[in-house]
């Protein structure tokens, strides 16, 4: 049989297998384990996962529980309220008889996580607490690392919105969580000789992208750390994935649109495309289409790609600033 990289560039055939022949992996034999953590829960993609494994839990025959990880109460809560209204049957308490495995329960378990931001010693002293309280009590078979925060506005680096306090910020939720957790839940991955990680990142992570300083810096951060960890848990049968998505259609969309399209999927599409690539792939951006504008991408000559990423980035910049001045911000 002829290989399909001896027909097509490495790049195209590499998208024709993983998103038209590659078939979804069993995640729950990956996983080695029952629960699933997914990080800043409560918003967009981070969101969408939280329902996509929740419908998987639907669909096989044992237990699934989730922890979801957020700063916000709030909407921690409504995403509860919704979860419980859309899975009614997994409250049910399974019988304790084994044979009867018709009636599943799904655990959502609100964990808090404390505010990453504050101060150095005190983010790396809570975001270890936390991420060795939830290793050391549950076996963590997924972990979707997805924390994050941007810049307010793109801008040069001396000119980003808010006090330098922001710059250490971004830089630190970034990072740090993604760093602490994957560093407690891999001991337990490590002895079970299985574990999904799942680090979510960013298009902008791909290349220098000005006016995103260090916003697309910190975002690359997931990229070199997931190629290191793989290399070095290459003998722990531990599957660890790196999703770099281009534009997702989500509330927080910048230049809004009125609808999901084709280069724009809706959140609950990319995080369905997604999760069918774990376990095929190391890095892909996780959706057919954006993986086609990374191809494109790839061949476009230096000088026109970068003509086209400070073109996008000016239309953000100036859509956030109309925002900002509608609500009186300037």
């Amino acid at each position: 049989m002829i290989p399909l990289t001896s027909i097509f560039p490495l790049p195209l055939s590499s998208l024709f297998i993983i998103f038209l022949l590659c078939k979804r992996k069993d995640l729950h034999k990956l996983a080695g384990a029952k629960w699933a953590v997914v990080t800043g829960a409560t918003d967009g993609i981070r969101r969408a996962f939280v329902y996509e494994l929740a419908k998987m839990a639907c669909l096989i025959q044992n237990n699934f529980s989730i922890i979801l990880i957020s700063r916000s109460q709030w909407k921690l809560d409504n995403v509860m309220s919704e979860l419980e209204s859309e899975f009614p049957e997994h409250r049910q308490v399974m019988n304790t008889n084994h044979s009867s495995m018709n009636s599943i329960r799904m655990r959502i378990t609100l964990f808090i996580a404390e505010d990453y931001a504050r101060s150095a010693l005190k983010t790396v002293g809570n975001v270890n607490q936390t991420a060795g309280c939830l290793a050391h009590h549950v076996q963590i078979g997924v972990l979707v690392n997805n924390v994050g925060m941007t810049m307010p506005c793109p801008e040069i680096l001396h000119k980003v919105r808010g006090d330098k306090d922001e710059l250490a910020r971004i830089s630190t939720v970034n990072t740090l969580p993604m760093l602490m957790l994957s560093s407690a839940v891999l001991e337990y991955m490590a002895l079970r000789k299985k574990g999904i990680i799942i680090n979510i990142t960013t298009g902008f992570a791909l290349s220098d992208a000005p006016l995103w300083n260090v916003y697309s810096a910190s975002k690359n951060y997931a990229l070199h750390l997931s190629r290191t960890l793989r290399r070095e848990y290459s003998s722990y049968g531990i599957t660890i994935q790196t999703l770099t998505p281009m534009r997702v259609f989500t509330k927080s969309i910048v230049p809004k649109v009125d609808k999901p399209s084709f280069f724009v999927p809706s959140a609950e599409n990319y995080a369905r495309s997604a999760l069918k690539t774990v376990g095929n792939v190391n890095e892909t951006a996780g959706y057919c289409a954006h993986q086609l504008q990374i191809v494109i991408n790839r061949f476009l000559p230096s000088c026109l790609y970068r003509r086209i990423v400070n073109r996008s980035t000016r239309k953000i910049r100036k859509s956030i600033r109309k925002d900002l001045e509608a609500n009186g911000k300037t």
